[in-house]
């Protein structure tokens, strides 16, 4: 899934170490890159296919960037990417620029929650691009949440009262599964738990049961 917005929006909105680059040009366009489980098959085919896929220290990333970077490549105004799992300089938050952006709502338990996938995306790039981006404001995006008894809010309560380092990652996986919005399109449970524990094992497992 791709979105696009202004840079201007997203900058206005958060702290300076945070803003993208808008090449001195503040109505520059940025696409925001995200993903649904469609994601995951394309990812096993691709392992398969390639041995320095399997090595990588995490292949959904490595993968992300290889196929964003590839077509980033194709474009022929300047550009510029910068990658959800990065830190420090080049850190962008993602969930708020999600939500400027118009693809999906901040949860009351802070989960991106997109209108028809509900929390099962994946926030993975944002390219900024040197040219004019959408005109106007940011588009005003209704909560997913309003008719929600905030089951999610909930289960993150019951997180932080167990204390966040003594939960498991199926107690975070519990505030997801908490929200009603697209349950239909829910992560498959190889997908889940490569997502939740960065176990390249049980990954590489998943790529094995497909050959």
């Amino acid at each position: 899934m791709a979105q696009p917005l202004q840079v201007a929006w997203y900058n206005a909105a958060v702290e300076p170490h945070l803003r993208l680059p808008d090449f001195d040009r503040p109505d520059s366009l940025a696409v925001l890159i995200g993903n649904t489980r469609a994601l995951w098959p394309r990812l096993l085919d691709a392992m398969r296919d390639d041995d320095r896929l399997r090595r990588a220290a995490d292949p959904v990333d490595h993968y992300t960037m290889s196929v964003v970077g590839a077509a980033a490549e194709r474009i022929g105004a300047r550009r510029e990417v910068r990658w959800a799992h990065t830190v420090g300089a080049e850190m962008v938050a993602m969930q708020r620029l999600a939500q400027i952006a118009g693809l999906a709502y901040l949860s009351p338990a802070l989960l991106a929650v997109h209108p028809q996938f509900g929390p099962w995306i994946g926030l993975r790039a944002v390219v900024c691009i040197d040219v004019p981006g959408p005109a106007g404001d940011p588009p005003a995006l209704a909560p997913p949440c309003d008719a929600c008894d905030e089951g999610c809010r909930r289960a993150l309560s019951d997180v932080i009262e167990r204390s966040a380092a003594a939960a498991t990652w199926r107690d975070w996986l519990a505030v997801r599964d908490a929200c009603p919005r697209g349950r239909e399109h829910r992560y498959d449970d190889d997908q889940i738990e490569y997502h939740y524990t960065k176990n390249l094992a049980s990954l590489l497992a998943a790529v094995d049961r497909g050959r």
